[in-house]
């Protein structure tokens, strides 16, 4: 055992970083999306949301303050941005007093809800004098699910569908949203000794296979048209969508 877990287990979740990193280096999001349905199969879920955090902060930090793009990126979601921290906020206090099983059953009512939005393929125009309203709204909604389940990026990834963001802003806004859930969430895990110094030295570990991941990823969306670019992460949502409904099926 190695931190008080079992090796078998801190190599999984070690893959689990690595394709998620992949992922995330593409499309910028995906790292939580992979990471906590399979750690869901082997740890409490909010061990694996604590395994998160550190590799979560770093990766958004290294895709957000990389990008040319951060100045324009804040500039114009930061209304999203500030909903989004102020129910996070809220709403991360919830996160250590709901039962396990119930946090499965969030989750995967989450992932299969937007993976269906992006099935059916809900293409709205918003007019820019509305695009305020709709991103606080989005801000509000997302931090309020993620604040709970871990699971920030679905609803924000649609907000940025629906404003047909270019896919390097999309990348950008997406890590900048991601800095903004987390470290309240971090805070939060913390004071209720959930981050531990064994979840600590995990979290810290976990972030080498991932920016490794990014890293890769990063190469390959150079690659990537705008439309591929969609239908690659209409195709992760369905299939972790897909994934976890399995879970919640199954243990129940």
């Amino acid at each position: 055992m190695i931190a008080g877990y079992e090796l078998h287990v801190l190599l999984i979740m070690g893959a689990a970083f690595l394709v998620a990193g992949g992922i995330k280096g593409v499309i910028g999001v995906g790292t939580p999306l992979v990471v906590v349905p399979v750690g869901a199969l082997l740890l409490p879920p909010t061990i694996v949301l604590s395994f998160l955090i550190v590799p979560i902060i770093a990766a958004n930090a290294y895709q957000y303050f990389s990008s040319d793009l951060r100045k324009d990126s804040i500039r114009r979601f930061w209304p999203a941005a500030t909903a989004q921290l102020i129910a996070t906020t809220i709403t991360t206090q919830f996160l250590i007093r709901i039962d396990p099983d119930n946090l499965k059953l969030m989750l995967g009512v989450a992932i299969s809800f937007f993976a269906l939005l992006q099935v059916i393929r809900v293409n709205v125009d918003i007019a820019p004098r509305h695009e305020r309203f709709l991103q606080v709204g989005t801000g509000a909604m997302a931090g309020g699910i993620g604040g709970v389940t871990g699971f920030q990026g679905p609803l924000l990834m649609v907000m940025l569908f629906t404003l047909k963001i270019e896919k390097d802003m999309f990348v950008t806004a997406m890590a900048m949203f991601f800095l903004v859930s987390y470290l309240p969430m971090f805070a939060t895990l913390s004071a209720a000794s959930i981050l531990g110094w064994q979840e600590l030295v995990i979290s810290l570990a976990a972030t080498v296979p991932l920016v490794l991941g990014i890293k890769f990823g990063e190469r390959f969306r150079k690659r990537v048209s705008q439309e591929l670019f969609r239908k690659l992460i209409a195709a992760m949502l369905v299939i972790i969508g897909c994934n976890l409904i399995w879970i919640v099926l199954s243990a129940s």
